[in-house]
């Protein structure tokens, strides 16, 4: 499976986390890169919130099929980019 199967799949897999365990953890990130340090942690509602959200303005900017290029350092932002790409089939 690739492409837009993929993007499917793990778009039903958030969306079925945030339904059943939305307050659970889905990530955590390393702001420094170190264990001990600082941390940003993301729950399954919160990213499935902020990618539709992100979905709805592609969509408003991009047909489904289209590209996008997504120029984020790896983190929070780039998850939320790129879960709002699947949802929006862009």
């Amino acid at each position: 499976m690739t492409g837009m199967t993929d993007a499917i799949l793990l778009t039903h897999a958030l969306d079925k986390h945030a339904r059943s365990r939305p307050n659970d953890l889905a990530a955590r990130f390393l702001v420094t890169g170190e264990v001990d340090g600082p941390t940003v942690e993301l729950r399954y509602r919160a990213v499935q919130t902020r990618a539709q959200q992100l979905a709805t303005r592609l969509l408003n900017l991009l047909e489904p099929g289209e590209r996008a290029l997504l120029l984020f350092d790896g983190g929070v932002e780039f998850v939320h980019a790129m879960f709002g790409c699947f949802y929006s089939g862009v």
